[in-house]
């Protein structure tokens, strides 16, 4: 027995039908339930009635999305199988979208001008526009600029060709070739031998500062010996 009024389909005037408050346990004569989101999925309970979703079921067509996420991202929560689909052709389906905390209508949520799928595939994090600019593994190129020429982020040297990928591009040659490099010796053999002869020669320098040092101590003379005192002359006991 609810005490609705049987001439009003909605007796609490809060948009619902009292069967439909019924029908999923709300109360037809209480009309502060409408703003109410029971199951915490993003929808208040007007919205569910509005989309036909349950508001006792986060996830009211079981596809692993909750059902605000899906209509707050033009996904219908009552389709299980959008969540295989890809609307923004970045490679990744509506459900990594929103694993990712991707923006699934939008194939750089994060408008760094990298594709997400990318940033993914290569450990940066499409939610961060600032890992454009990071050259992580010090090769002279940021990231975006390893998008545009392909190259690796992670890998100093792409093409394992002895030069770094910086280097290759900017000597004009193709950081993606093992066979293309620049002429003369690679730029990071030149460092390590430059790195050692410097330490070389640090060490010698030490080496002689310390030699001279000791040759340049004073000569201290040992103390001359302790004086023997002259004999005491004994007293003749002979008489005069």
């Amino acid at each position: 027995m609810h005490a609705t009024d049987p001439f009003d389909s909605d007796s609490d005037d809060d948009l619902l039908p009292d069967g439909w408050e019924v029908d999923n346990s709300l109360f037809p004569l209480n009309p502060l339930d409408a703003s109410i989101d029971n199951e915490m999925d993003g929808l208040i309970n007007l919205l569910e009635y509005f989309y036909n979703t349950s508001p006792t079921d986060s996830d009211t067509d079981n596809d692993l999305l909750p059902d605000g996420w899906e209509v707050n991202n033009q996904l219908d929560p009552l389709n299980i199988s959008d969540a295989q689909d890809d609307f923004d052709a970045d490679n990744l389906t509506n459900r990594e979208e929103y694993n990712l905390g991707t923006d699934p209508n939008d194939a750089d949520s994060d408008d760094d001008l990298i594709p997400d799928k990318w940033e993914v595939d290569n450990s940066l994090s499409p939610n961060n526009a600032l890992d454009a600019s990071l050259d992580i593994e010090m090769d002279g190129l940021i990231n975006i600029q390893e998008f545009f020429y392909n190259t690796d982020p992670r890998d100093f040297d792409s093409d394992d060709d002895g030069y770094s990928d910086g280097v290759e591009v900017g000597a004009g040659t193709n950081p993606l070739d093992e066979f293309d490099f620049p002429s003369g010796p690679a730029p990071e053999s030149i460092l390590l031998e430059l790195s050692i002869l410097i330490v070389g020669i640090a060490v010698a320098a030490a080496l002689v500062v310390l030699g001279i040092l000791i040759r340049s101590r004073p000569v201290v003379a040992p103390p001359p010996p302790p004086k023997q005192a002259a004999p005491v002359p004994q007293k003749s006991t002979k008489g005069d």
